[in-house]
């Protein structure tokens, strides 16, 4: 949003394709300007900006706040964003953050904008890389980590790493095994390693290609179909008799439906809740939003 803009009432509710918002010094954000952003992630606020009373409203993603310099905001300007985390920041930091004003997200300073991971083009590890990698890495949990690549970079108060490693080889005698490796590097140097995420291959055949297959013994799938943004969150699998819980957008003029396997078996709760028993068997939840009943919806 430029310096001194004004978002009206409204403006940019339900656009769920939305995953972070820089709002420019000066800028002013009105009622609901960004409600219902089911897929917003980052606001970075500039100097001076003001959100007004709901200026950003039920926008379940949303994680990172940045406030830079002297932010005005309105009661609940963030109201039912429950994961949101507010940081304060000097003004000057918003102009690190922001994108040139041309362009595209991977060039220059574009690149570098808050939350956006920028992905590397030949993978290349740069020495500096293999540095924080192997600083990170030295002995966590017992295992010899290997960098094979550096996939991606986030610039998110200091740096976010994304590496391919590996573990184990050919050398030990042993099947190596693979993972995607999460490292933060704070401003002053610090060394985080935020996840590590063992990379599994699903089993196939030439004729039928992969095979799904449970994650874990007496454990299914679960897999989305029908209109992509009725569904706010969903756990991939789950065990046979779990209570299965998954999140819904909340509709005004309309209501949502849910199927599980052709079968709209399931109790609705407060919020856009909806729950079932896990079958033995892979579930397919089939979503969508019906206006019957709503005239001029």
């Amino acid at each position: 949003i430029p310096e001194g803009a004004v978002v009206e009432e409204c403006a940019f509710s339900y656009c769920d394709t939305i995953e972070q918002v820089l709002i420019g010094p000066g800028a002013f954000v009105k009622g609901r300007g960004f409600g219902y952003c089911y897929h917003l992630e980052q606001v970075v606020c500039g100097d001076g900006s003001r959100l007004e009373t709901n200026g950003v409203e039920y926008c379940d993603r949303l994680e990172t706040v940045i406030l830079c310099g002297t932010v005005h905001l309105g009661e609940d300007a963030f109201a039912y964003c429950d994961q949101a985390k507010i940081t304060n920041a000097d003004a000057e930091e918003f102009e690190r953050l922001a994108p040139e004003t041309s362009g595209t997200p991977d060039e220059g300073s574009a690149g570098a904008l808050l939350g956006g991971w920028t992905g590397t083009e030949d993978a290349e590890i740069s020495e500096e890389a293999q540095d924080v990698f192997n600083q990170a890495m030295d002995g966590y949990d017992g295992r010899d980590y290997e960098a094979v690549a550096l996939l991606a970079t986030q610039v998110v108060r200091g740096q976010n790493y994304c590496f391919l490693s590996r573990t184990g080889g050919t050398d030990s005698g042993e099947t190596p095994a693979y993972q995607l490796v999460y490292i933060w590097q704070d401003i002053d140097g610090t060394l985080e390693v935020l996840d590590v995420q063992e990379i599994t291959f699903a089993p196939g055949d030439e004729e039928n290609g992969p095979v799904t297959v449970p994650q874990s013994e007496d454990e299914y799938r679960i897999t989305l179909t029908g209109d992509e943004y009725v569904f706010v969150d969903c756990p991939s699998a789950a065990k046979a008799g779990d209570l299965v819980t998954v999140h819904t957008v909340d509709v005004a003029d309309g209501e949502v439906k849910i199927e599980v396997n052709g079968s709209d078996s399931g109790t609705w709760e407060e919020w856009g809740t909806y729950t079932f028993i896990m079958p033995e068997e892979d579930v397919e939840l089939h979503g969508w939003i019906s206006t019957a009943g709503y005239p001029g919806a």
